[in-house]
């Protein structure tokens, strides 16, 4: 079962990426803490695209998935070398 996650989890990784987004997955230990085993997307390093509501790491594995998948989701475009938020028609 650890196995698939880490493959599912690798792929949605890798679509990520094709997106110009990053997967980051939540560096707790403590399976107490709020965002033990959540996952984030930012884009260009710092700025979070998904997952910091209702807190840090605050999106399950699904919740990723659906998210890369979706096809009219907010999206962001660069304009002058700042982030901006669009939505894609």
């Amino acid at each position: 079962m650890e196995q698939q996650l880490k493959v599912h989890e690798n792929r949605l990784r890798r679509a990520a990426n094709r997106q110009g987004l990053m997967l980051l997955k939540s560096r707790a230990r403590d399976p107490r803490s709020r965002g033990y085993g959540g996952y984030m997307i930012a884009a260009d390093g710092n700025f979070i695209v998904a997952g910091a509501h209702p807190h840090a790491y605050g999106m399950s594995i699904d919740d990723v998935d659906r998210f890369l998948k979706a096809p009219n989701r907010p999206g962001y475009s660069k304009v002058q070398g700042k982030l901006r938020w669009a939505v894609s028609q």
